[in-house]
């Protein structure tokens, strides 16, 4: 999740500095795979888009992320949700995070249209780049902008519904060990 590239380095040296002999591993998973794994015991800490509403995880919000609009710079007309509605759209797929997948077709629609999804990749990178082409435009997290894909531009999406909260989240037996 692009969303959280800028947190989890500066929290793993953190930990890294207070806790040297833990041995830390990193996966890139769906909130949904995230809760499943906490539950199971086969993850101990995770970044999950909220809310996450479980009985066995704890969840404390460490940062809010917004939607943005990405097209090529040399897409002509207004970078609105209204100027980009008859575009052809990249998608992460909804494989990967169906939460952000379906956040996005839901603005799409808040905004009056249903979005026509030409591709559908796996990552952040894939979609800048595919943009960077002219192939289509996207709705991306404002995070993924650090990613310094060149031939794209960015714009606000003006909506109270662009936005959600991450959350670090952790199984509640956790608490007590």
């Amino acid at each position: 999740m692009s969303t959280v590239h800028s947190l989890v380095p500066r929290a793993l040296l953190k930990f890294r500095e207070s806790s040297p002999g833990v041995e830390i591993e990193i996966a890139d998973m769906s909130t949904t795979s995230q809760v499943e794994a906490l539950i199971a015991g086969r993850l101990d800490v995770g970044f999950v888009r909220l809310p996450v509403k479980h009985p066995l995880v704890t969840v404390r919000k460490v940062l809010t992320e917004r939607l943005t609009i990405a097209t090529s710079e040399k897409f002509v007309g207004p970078v609105t949700m209204k100027g980009i509605q008859e575009q052809p759209f990249i998608l992460i797929d909804r494989g990967v995070s169906a939460t952000y997948h379906d956040h996005c077709i839901s603005l799409c629609d808040r905004s009056g249209f249903t979005p026509r999804i030409v591709y559908e990749p796996n990552d952040m990178f894939t979609i800048l780049n595919l943009v960077s082409a002219g192939i289509g435009v996207s709705l991306v997290p404002r995070a993924a902008r650090a990613m310094h894909v060149s031939g794209v531009k960015f714009a606000p999406v003006h909506s109270s519904y662009a936005e959600w909260d991450i959350g670090m989240a952790w199984n509640k037996k956790l608490e007590s060990e």
